[in-house]
């Protein structure tokens, strides 16, 4: 952004005499003459100023120059506003593209300074040198040109936004669907724009919004074919935005749920070979098959009660590795939301089957990116698509696929929904999960290698009791009930959970929300055949921290990234008694990754191989 943001400036910078010369002319015919020609700041050409708001800006010039002192409480406010105002036109005057008033915005604060400055000096002339009658006159004329320069304003606002070129700056295709919706929809019929399809970021909060009030009491929302997609309960309005490479696919998509009839459609020509067609639909839902009495659904909510109706469909029973896996999920609001919520879809092994909660794959987005949940309607169904990819090197066994949603920013979840209807057990904290049985090359990881033999062979441990985390707290803050130093994970493993990884990087971005400003603790049992010396390996991402049978080790506030290898940064000296030792090591997290490593090393650096590591003494 940076790299991009400076070559923008240097390819419009005009530094050269003649350019600066012309720039110059141009803004002193700005402020009564021409201003900026871009409609999508301007009516194009009309001056700063109208003829009222002209003539107080020259007076408030005029005596900012020859009178400061009287008009302004200190006499070096007036050189103030001088400079202000030279300073807010400088990036306009240097640069190409001049008089741009959006280089100059600033220029607005000076220019109302000065017009201020002209009403005052008028007022307090007129009271000082004229009679009472002059004085009354003279505020009314300062109102009257108030009001005058109102008129004018609401005028060329109603010309801008009138002038036939704002349908080319502002998306003509949607401009066309508003007026024809207007025209030809009752004024119950909700519609809805479908805004991406040609990756208009933004565009639901812009041009959407800018036709919203025009097309009341009409509900208006907006769709995308390719993520998520709002069907009412009553007949609404579509556009469909199509090209040869981004096809909308509009009504294959609405075939399930919805019928489709077309309304209208245009072409538009965007270069020499390339065309875009926008149709115009009107869907009428199939309510049968939004909402089927025989189909199972989902209640999703918190403590204040339920909050969405969930419809899963496309779960299937069983899949082989490597192939792809899309569920449909249909969302139907049953109270208004606090938050544009997101999903995640996630693959993950049964924890009843490996011991712990192994990600596998992931898909985490909002519901519905460009028609967030806190604008839905009651008598709406949000049809949201999600896609995951089983590993090709996904072993055989029993898994899970699991779905969360949550209210606020990515892994800083401020509302966990949970399933309240019907009752499920808490095997995943609540949340909906669908048994998947998954076919490998490789039968079930617990049968093929296991966490104590993948520690085997590079000494990374693989198995620990997590505490945690601990939002808004970092590596200095001692969160422990008794202390970190007398922390000990009881054997039944009370206030803990026991977590899995595949790999010597323990990733805890799988395993802790939120994932930011955070802290969580990682505990396990080291048992050493004879008392002995070595050197803890480590590396962390970020700070950490380590105890060995209540001894603080090491400690290191950073801020890094861990790099995925056979590295360990920190390597502090520990002593390890005959018998059972425990190791407690404490990461935080600022942003970004989260994640660790630890193992115990001879103290020649090669991995001590004759210790036992395990979460539970034997």
């Amino acid at each position: 952004h940076l790299r991009r943001s400076c070559s923008r400036i240097i390819d419009s910078a005009r530094l050269d005499p003649t350019s600066l010369a012309t720039n110059l002319v141009l803004w002193l015919r700005t402020p009564f003459i021409s201003g900026d020609q871009r409609l999508e700041f301007n009516l194009p050409g009309r001056p700063l100023f109208d003829i009222a708001n002209g003539v107080l800006w020259g007076v408030g010039l005029l005596v900012s120059t020859l009178a400061a002192r009287r008009i302004y409480r200190r006499g070096w406010y007036a050189p103030l506003v001088f400079i202000l105002a030279v300073s807010t036109v400088l990036p306009s005057l240097i640069s190409n593209d001049a008089p741009n008033i959006v280089r100059a915005i600033g220029i607005f604060v000076p220019s109302a300074v000065f017009a201020g400055a002209g009403a005052t000096w008028i007022e307090t002339t007129a009271q000082r040198r004229g009679s009472h009658t002059v004085f009354r006159a003279a505020q009314a004329g300062l109102a009257g040109m108030v009001a005058i320069s109102g008129v004018t304003t609401v005028g060329d606002m109603q010309r801008w936004i009138a002038h036939p070129g704002q349908y080319y700056s502002r998306h003509q295709q949607t401009h066309e669907a508003a007026d024809y919706f207007k025209a030809n929809l009752s004024p119950d019929t909700p519609v809805y724009f479908n805004p991406e399809e040609l990756n208009f970021e933004g565009m639901y909060d812009a041009v959407i919004r800018f036709r919203a009030a025009d097309l009341r009491p009409r509900h208006v929302g907006a769709a995308d074919t390719r993520k998520c997609f709002p069907l009412p309960d009553v007949p609404a309005g579509y556009t469909a935005f199509e090209t040869p490479s981004l096809n909308a696919h509009f009504q294959e998509v609405l075939q399930p749920w919805a019928q489709t009839r077309q309304l209208y459609q245009s072409v538009y020509v965007a270069d020499s070979v390339t065309t875009y067609t926008q149709t115009l639909y009107l869907v009428t839902p199939l309510l049968d098959r939004l909402h089927p009495d025989d189909e199972p659904s989902i209640r999703l909510g918190n403590d204040s009660g339920d909050l969405f109706e969930l419809r899963p469909t496309g779960l299937p029973e069983a899949v082989r590795a490597g192939d792809s896996i899309t569920v449909t999920a249909r969302f139907r609001m049953l109270r208004p939301a606090s938050y544009d919520y997101r999903i995640t879809l996630s693959l993950l092994n049964d924890p009843e089957d490996s011991a712990g909660r192994n990600h596998w794959a992931e898909q985490d987005d909002f519901i519905c990116s460009i028609y967030g949940s806190t604008k839905w309607q009651a008598n709406e169904t949000i049809i949201r698509t999600l896609s995951l990819q089983v590993p090709a090197d996904a072993p055989s066994g029993r898994y899970a696929l699991v779905l969360r949603t949550y209210g606020g920013e990515p892994y800083k979840s401020v509302e966990d929904l949970h399933v309240t209807a019907p009752t499920y057990d808490d095997k995943y904290e609540g949340r909906y999960y669908h048994p998947l049985n998954v076919t490998g090359t490789r039968t079930s990881l617990n049968d093929d290698v296991t966490a104590l033999e993948l520690t085997a062979v590079d000494g990374y441990i693989r198995e620990w009791w997590l505490i945690g985390g601990f939002p808004g707290n970092a590596l200095d803050d001692d969160v422990l009930t008794g202390g970190e130093a007398d922390y000990r994970v009881p054997d039944d493993g009370q206030g803990a959970v026991l977590i899995r990884s595949r790999s010597s990087k323990i990733d805890l971005t799988r395993f802790v929300r939120p994932v930011e400003q955070n802290v969580a603790y990682l505990f396990a049992w080291i048992k050493s055949p004879d008392d002995r010396k070595g050197f803890l390996g480590m590396n962390s991402d970020d700070s950490i921290a380590a105890w060995l049978n209540g001894e603080e080790v090491w400690r290191n506030k950073v801020s890094r990234y861990m790099p995925d290898d056979m590295r360990d940064i920190d390597l502090p000296p520990i002593e390890l008694k005959k018998g059972w030792n425990a190791l407690l090591i404490k990461v935080d997290q600022n942003t970004g990754e989260w994640a660790f490593k630890a193992r115990v090393l001879n103290p020649d650096g090669s991995v001590m191989h004759d210790v036992e590591v395990a979460t539970r003494r034997q």
